[in-house]
């Protein structure tokens, strides 16, 4: 008993975690895409170009009553035309259930859910989209898919259905919802073998891409919508002639890396700036400075030229005053004052050096001149 309670308090806490994962059931006589049928159905249509387009841009209504604003999402990414700027994917533009209301559609009163087939027309026309809304009971049957298969051949058209569920079998199906739940949705595929359109349903949490009859979508198209008193119906939605395309974004910088690159430049640049700047205020406060440091580096100069020539002066007198005492030693040994004296010591002197090397071997024995003898002991011949 305590483990049956247990049970179904759990069971009891889990059902809103597990609400989400709940969908409607599919009525009879509608097939769903992801089934085999669904699958063959696709397979063998040949007007099924906008289900690539509109799989693309696929989105979930946000709110129960936002069906037409979430279908004119679809079908304007579709389009690829020019979006309005979306902050939080920037630089990225796209059409949002948040940003699809313009100026234009305020002034118009049009700037919320709950449309009807002519109001939702008129906020398409917002932007540079043409669009033509069809009442069930101003056209047939065939005229229906007449203008479907034209529009799918078409590569720039799209088609946006308001029906009835309860009169395809959905929910709801209470006494006075069922009359009056319509709904929108884009179709994106026309099977003629079995006469079915493929509808892509916005309220994705509760019916998934369905295969549908035409005659029973269009059966639900033509009911009468309370609030405006006429049918439901059908929109053709096309690009307009003068509609500036959706440019390809570059890719955004890395703002991190642009601020490491140009940050120390710019830090550079500025010093360089402000250091020049001193420079020139410093020369152009201070001249007087510069002039007495060129002349005392002149001075300087003139100083060394002057203690150079001094310095060879006294270096020649020096050498006199030593020549001059040398004579006179030369002089005073020999007695004689005439001044042969000194060649004739010079001539005996180096006579008796060459005897000297001779009798040592370290000279040849005959030695024609002495001249190099001469100028290593005398500096001269």
């Amino acid at each position: 008993m305590r483990g049956g309670t247990w049970i179904l308090a759990a069971a009891w806490l889990l059902a809103p975690a597990l609400a989400h994962a709940e969908s409607a059931a599919i009525p009879a006589g509608l097939v769903a895409l992801d089934s085999p049928e669904g699958e063959k159905r696709l397979a063998s249509s040949h007007a099924r170009r906008d289900f690539f387009k509109l799989s693309e841009t696929f989105v979930t209504q946000k709110e129960q009553s936002l069906c037409p604003v979430a279908s004119a999402v679809m079908v304007l990414n579709a389009l690829a035309i020019e979006a309005p700027a979306t902050p939080s994917w920037g630089p990225y533009k796209t059409f949002t259930q948040d940003n699809l209301f313009n100026d234009r559609a305020r002034e118009l009163g049009v700037a919320r859910g709950g449309l009807q087939l002519e109001q939702l027309k008129a906020l398409l026309e917002t932007y540079p989209v043409e669009a033509t809304a069809v009442h069930a009971s101003d056209t047939t049957l065939d005229a229906f898919r007449t203008a479907i298969s034209q529009d799918f051949a078409d590569p720039t058209g799209f088609v946006i259905v308001n029906f009835l569920r309860s009169a395809l079998g959905q929910e709801p199906n209470g006494p006075i919802e069922a009359k009056l739940a319509g709904h929108f949705s884009p179709i994106a595929a026309y099977d003629e073998a079995t006469d079915s359109v493929l509808m892509m349903d916005v309220a994705r949490y509760k019916y998934p891409p369905l295969w549908i009859p035409t005659s029973e979508l269009f059966d639900a198209m033509n009911t009468t919508d309370v609030d405006s008193g006429k049918t439901r119906g059908f929109l053709l939605v096309h690009a307009a002639k003068n509609a500036s395309p959706a440019l390809p974004v570059d890719h955004p910088r890395s703002r991190l890396l642009m601020f490491a690159i140009f940050a120390p430049l710019t830090i550079f640049g500025l010093g360089a700036l402000f250091g020049s700047w001193i420079t020139r205020r410093r020369a152009r406060g201070k001249p007087k400075l510069a002039r007495a440091r060129a002349c005392r580096l002149g001075g300087a100069l003139v100083r060394a030229r002057r203690r150079s020539r001094v310095d060879d002066r006294m270096l020649a007198r020096a050498r006199a005053r030593r020549k001059a005492r040398r004579d006179r030693r030369l002089v005073g040994a020999l007695g004689e004052p005439h001044a042969d004296a000194r060649h004739r010591l010079r001539d005996r002197l180096e006579h008796h050096f060459l005897l000297a090397f001779r009798r040592q071997q370290r000279l040849p024995r005959l030695l024609p001149d002495c001249v190099p003898v001469r100028r290593h002991l005398w500096g001269r011949e």
